[in-house]
């Protein structure tokens, strides 16, 4: 199988998306699949920026695309020069898609590729997909991970004219509809496209989870029984006013003053302004840390010490989002305590596999009694115990989205 990996968040730098995409490569690469990537340099805030294990075996085929910024004028004049090349409008990113296509054209003159591949972050990897598809007659296989830039919803914003909304809609449904096949990572994703994309009602579309790292690159720690007059947390990544941590917070302050343990929650990831009030509003200084950023495994190696794993997501009417960290933190063999919405993703996945507790993270009292269940779990020596963690692990396999994209590649070959 020979697949060009299309992706404009993909490693070295590290950050959910571009791990998962790396992680996908990996499985691929186990499978003894040809696979090249072509990328974008990242310069955001990203955990790391260097080729570290075990994403350091894709450095010889990723093909990272930079150019200068240049001017106002030169880049006026690119993006315009983008937009014609592409047959688009000038969307965000289009600099990079022209590079994108362009080195895609000629990768493919010289490779015999079986299929295209585009992946998220961002709407303009799927555009250079569809520029491939219609120029090459290649399969062209979209995955949308996140909602398309028009269709977040609230809390989140995406502030765009009018016009520019139009235009990316127009776009984003003419993708949809070229694409041979479009996956999503969860049904509420992929139901929430639907409903503001009708067109993909009749279109082929296949769910495909988030994907677990391959087994042989992750050396999981045996259980330690640990202090049961501690319990310590870990939230993975960062926070902020749409992953709202204020009623998590303050049901930790409230149960130091009723159990005569200690609570320790360590937030990984970057340090801002509005949690940092948060802690000192409710005197938990002692209780909660900033433990910074590590690289990818590193990171599921520091999870995995925890006595339970802390998801919180933004407040929303009905979770279409699937968090990838919930793959990580059950890579690691740790009770989750998820903090989402009433309704959605998180919510329909902890009632069919027991991995953990799924709390209403707009109802102080149930976010303050899911907390309570695994101190008292803790206190009892029953946390681990208490949880089905391997079935939810068979579900994001390697080995299961790999089958997943087989059975696709099958089809589409057939």
């Amino acid at each position: 199988m020979k697949i060009l990996f299309i992706a404009s968040g993909f490693p070295p730098y590290m950050f959910s998306e571009a791990n998962v995409n790396g992680k996908l490569v990996l499985a691929f690469q186990a499978e003894n699949w040809k696979v090249d990537v072509i990328s974008k340099q990242d310069e955001g805030n990203v955990y790391s920026k260097d080729w570290i294990k075990p994403f350091n075996q894709l450095k010889d085929i990723t093909y990272e695309l930079n150019y200068p910024i240049g001017s106002r004028l030169d880049r006026l004049s690119d993006i315009f020069y983008s937009a014609i090349v592409l047959k688009s409008y000038p969307l965000p990113g289009i600099r990079w898609g022209r590079r994108a296509y362009s080195k895609a054209l000629k990768m493919i003159s010289k490779n015999d590729y079986d299929f295209i591949l585009t992946r998220s972050p961002n709407d303009i990897s799927h555009l250079v997909g569809y520029a491939l598809a219609k120029k090459t007659k290649l399969p062209w296989i979209a995955n949308w991970n996140d909602p398309a830039t028009t269709i977040w919803p609230e809390p989140y914003v995406h502030k765009m004219s009018f016009f520019n909304k139009l235009i990316l809609n127009r776009f984003i449904g003419k993708a949809l509809k070229k694409a041979s096949i479009n996956t999503f990572p969860s049904d509420t994703l992929k139901n929430h496209f639907t409903s503001n994309y009708p067109l993909l009602a009749n279109k082929q579309s296949v769910i495909i989870p988030h994907i677990a790292l391959i087994d042989e690159e992750l050396v999981t720690k045996p259980i330690i029984k640990t202090n049961k007059k501690e319990i310590r947390m870990c939230h993975a990544g960062n926070l902020s006013s749409e992953r709202d941590p204020n009623l998590f917070f303050k049901a930790i302050k409230k149960i130091t003053d009723e159990y005569s343990i200690d609570i320790r929650l360590d937030i990984m990831g970057v340090i801002n302004d509005y949690t940092e009030s948060l802690i000192k509003k409710y005197d938990l200084q002692k209780e909660i840390k900033y433990i910074g950023g590590f690289s990818f495994v590193d990171a599921l190696q520091k999870m995995s010490d925890y006595d339970v794993l802390v998801l919180i997501e933004a407040k929303m009417e009905y979770g279409i989002f699937f968090p990838s960290k919930l793959v990580d933190y059950n890579q690691v063999n740790v009770p989750i305590l998820a903090i989402s919405p009433k309704h959605g993703y998180s919510k329909s996945l902890f009632s069919k596999f027991k991995a953990g507790v799924v709390v209403h993270n707009n109802d102080e009292k149930d976010i303050y009694n899911g907390l309570k269940k695994m101190i008292e779990l803790k206190l009892q020596e029953k946390l681990k115990e208490t949880f089905d963690l391997k079935t939810l692990q068979n579900f994001y396999s390697s080995e299961e989205i790999v089958n997943q994209y087989k059975n696709i590649f099958k089809a589409l070959l057939s």
